[in-house]
């Protein structure tokens, strides 16, 4: 994962907002399960949608273990 990714998950895990950049950079390095996983998994958990808002990009980082 990137350093925006890594930077994003560890800003998470100690109750702070990430960046919108850091945010999508995790998005941009998951994107390779979403043509590859077809059932979920402890690794892989489909949203039913997901809007480009702060709010959406933290709900789902914190699925993010």
């Amino acid at each position: 994962m990137s350093r925006n990714a890594n930077s994003a998950i560890e800003r998470i895990r100690a109750g702070q907002q990430p960046t919108e950049r850091e945010l999508k950079a995790v998005l941009r390095g998951l994107t390779f399960f979403r043509s590859s996983a077809r059932t979920e998994s402890a690794h892989v958990d489909f949203k039913r949608g997901f809007h480009d808002t702060t709010k959406d990009w933290a709900d789902l980082l914190k699925d993010i273990p």
